[in-house]
């Protein structure tokens, strides 16, 4: 039951309730972007630990070009981001080497016809002078033993680049983890803050039902 005078410095059941609600709203918002905050550091956390693993087993152009995608697409998702400024510094560093070196060594298919892998694995040889011979190779293209050597092919990043990397990606995902408790410890204060709230516009109505309940029955 509400009271039925006004004025003065008087705060109604629907003021109370009023103030309650916007209070929760504002709670249940900060809720909503910590708990946000958190599950985007989790996915965060987990696609920089793959991005790690891969960057260990990239021992072929193809392996290397796909660690480069992840990284490149990883750098795009969370590099603008401004939640993310601290734990991004020094990965797009890595995120560059491993491009450029992915341009370095694509992937080299053998296209080779059958005479010039001959020619190519024999550069003693000399080429057929009958055109119509299979094996004849126009003498007026260079056959591909003439060529300067290609590039080595991707064999892998060495232990020392591995390490420093490693230790890298470690402290952010050690810094992730750690905001996360602080956002879990953040999450059950606001939390308290809502039941806290509910508890106290609750005492508030319910005291002032009594009051006005008291009141009636004294002057009945």
């Amino acid at each position: 039951m509400s009271a039925v005078s006004s004025g003065g410095n008087y705060i109604s059941d629907s003021q109370i309730l009023s103030w309650l609600a916007e209070q929760q709203d504002r709670i249940y918002g900060e809720l909503g972007e910590n708990m946000d905050g958190a599950d985007d550091r989790s996915d965060f956390v987990e696609r920089l630990s793959k991005i790690k693993s891969d960057l260990h087993g990239a021992k072929s152009p193809d392996a290397l070009k796909g660690v480069d995608a992840e990284l490149q697409k990883f750098v795009e998702d969370y590099g603008s981001d401004p939640r993310f400024t601290s734990l991004m510094d020094g990965l797009d560093g890595i995120a560059s080497k491993v491009h450029q070196d992915a341009q370095v060594h694509p992937d080299r298919p053998n296209d080779l016809t059958p005479a010039n892998q001959f020619y190519k694995n024999n550069p003693s040889a000399k080429a057929p002078v009958n055109f119509r011979d299979p094996g004849f190779v126009d003498p007026t293209k260079p056959r591909d033993h003439d060529k300067p050597p290609a590039e080595p092919a991707f064999a892998g990043y060495s232990d020392d680049d591995l390490r420093v990397w490693d230790d890298l990606i470690g402290s952010k995902v050690d810094h992730a983890n750690k905001n996360d408790q602080l956002t879990m410890i953040h999450i059950q204060e606001l939390r308290s803050t809502l039941d806290q709230g509910s508890q106290l516009a609750s005492s508030f109505i319910s005291s002032g039902d009594k009051t006005s309940s008291s009141i009636i029955n004294n002057i009945a």
